[in-house]
């Protein structure tokens, strides 16, 4: 199962975007705690995993930012 890790978004919104994927969820755990570290400073719980099903319910609900794609290594926007 792939699992995706998000960073909710700094102006307090609830809303959280994918920035990565891992193939297992101790992977997953150990790559959002070093994103939280290495943005914050510690632990914040703002940078954390879901797995793709998840995912897709989260999305429904209006908790992920509906811009790009599931996969963020697919995601082909021109940048700017």
């Amino acid at each position: 199962m792939e699992y995706y890790i998000l960073l909710v978004e700094k102006n307090g919104d609830a809303l959280a975007r994918v920035i990565g994927t891992s193939p297992s969820s101790s992977t997953a755990r150990e790559l959002a705690q070093a994103l939280d570290v290495k943005h914050h400073g510690r632990i914040t719980g703002r940078t954390f995993y879901l797995d793709h099903d998840a995912l897709i319910s989260w999305r429904s609900q209006g908790k992920i930012a509906p811009i790009g794609s599931l996969r963020p290594e697919l995601d082909i926007r021109a940048p700017g």
